[in-house]
């Protein structure tokens, strides 16, 4: 039964509405954002940083090189770090001749990931967060595949949302 609900849902989601609702411009902001599930968001990627004078220009080269996304930010944020790991991000940032946007946020004490984390949040300009460590290995389309996986489950979502008549009816 439940397959049989899904594929009329889909049916409706990809071909009804569509036809009816393409260029209405009553939708409600709920149906809009749902039509804008297939645009890129704008993606901040936190990089939390401790102790990593040694390997910082391989991080920020891998970073700009590797990850095949337009709309993107790298916040690196350093935890307190005891060696030189602030100077040395801020000497490369501008140094290095990067495409992507960076940005560095430098917290003095070392308090924890978490904390880390949250001043990184706090700093960023993007609809999505992403962490990545210092000692990660990307795919070239990782965010392309991430923003693939988390929209089928925000359209699956807005399926069970308008099957169960929670979403204004069309």
């Amino acid at each position: 039964m439940s397959i049989i609900i899904t594929i009329e849902s889909l049916y409706f989601n990809f071909y009804k509405r569509g036809e009816k609702y393409e260029d209405n411009p009553n939708l409600s902001e709920y149906q809009q954002s749902i039509r804008a599930i297939d645009e890129q968001p704008f993606v901040s990627l936190l990089v939390p940083c401790y102790n990593e004078s040694d390997n910082i220009e391989g991080i920020l080269k891998t970073i700009d090189e590797a990850l095949d996304y337009d709309y993107l930010e790298v916040i690196l944020i350093n935890d307190g770090s005891t060696d030189n790991t602030a100077i040395k991000i801020r000497t490369s940032l501008m140094r290095m001749h990067l495409n992507k946007e960076f940005r560095f946020v430098d917290i003095e004490e070392n308090m924890g990931k978490e904390n880390v984390l949250l001043q990184g949040a706090l700093a960023t300009k993007g609809e999505f967060l992403m962490v990545m460590d210092t000692d990660a290995i990307l795919d070239v389309d990782a965010i392309k595949k991430w923003w693939c996986i988390l929209k089928i489950q925000l359209l699956m979502l807005s399926l069970g949302n308008h099957w169960y008549g929670i979403l204004q009816p069309y």
